[in-house]
């Protein structure tokens, strides 16, 4: 589903752009890579559970709400179960809602290397499921060693009937530095289109984010900051003007 979608015509996906937010339905160049819109990268974002404000190609791939919700509640369902075994502090962190990101990385046509350049995500968890890669043609390939998900510059493979989860940078914030959020990136396979889907837990915006200890970050985080007033600053990092 996500690559019949990823084939559509550019008009057709504008469909599902939302006009007062980049966090919901579909984006390509609103984030920034050494310097530049980011156009090797597509985002299919949705609030889980399915919410009213997001937006699906229901006339194009009317199967793709289906597919992409199956998969990002049990992203969910899981996520939710590992984290409270990685962070006992969940508690202080309300009622966590959930944000799906199905990614499609473009073929790359100049010298770049990486699809995503390094970084944490800045949210509590991040839920992961293995890729697909595909040709101009649509034939599926096993990953190219070179390519794919790093972390700490090591190779990460996450097999077809498993996920991975990595920690952000709340609850770096929230341990007070006892976990660390995982520092990771994306390296560019050539001549291949890479498919996968993220999904980030965290708190609702309103929250209070409270790192008693935490030496980290400070060019963003700032003592009582909400949830939603550090997701904005995290986001500026990124968010290409």
């Amino acid at each position: 589903a996500a690559e019949k979608f990823a084939n559509l015509p550019p008009n057709i996906q504008a469909a599902c752009t939302a006009q007062n937010s980049w966090e919901l339905g579909w984006e390509r160049g609103a984030e920034q890579f050494n310097g530049k819109p980011d156009l090797y990268k597509g985002s299919f974002y949705a609030r889980v559970p399915d919410e009213k404000g997001n937006l699906w190609p229901t006339d194009s791939v009317p199967e793709y709400r289906e597919r992409y919700l199956a998969v990002a509640e049990m992203l969910k369902r899981v996520g939710e179960e590992v984290l409270r075994m990685v962070i006992p502090e969940t508690k202080c962190l309300g009622r966590l809602r959930a944000l799906g990101r199905a990614l499609e990385y473009s073929f790359v046509e100049d010298e770049t290397d990486k699809w995503c350049g390094e970084h944490r995500d800045f949210s509590v968890f991040t839920g992961l499921i293995g890729s697909i890669y595909l040709d101009a043609a649509g034939r599926e390939h096993p990953e190219p060693p070179e390519a794919g998900l790093h972390v700490r510059g090591r190779k990460v493979i996450i097999p077809p009937s498993c996920m991975a989860f990595q920690v952000g940078e709340t609850s770096q914030l929230i341990t007070n530095d006892a976990v660390t959020a995982t520092l990771h990136y994306v390296a560019a396979a050539r001549g291949l289109r890479r498919l996968t889907m993220a999904l980030f837990l965290e708190p609702q915006d309103g929250n209070v984010v409270i790192a008693s200890q935490s030496k980290s970050f400070p060019e963003r985080y700032k003592p009582n900051m909400t949830y939603g007033a550090w997701s904005s600053a995290s986001y500026k990092r990124y968010k290409h003007n």
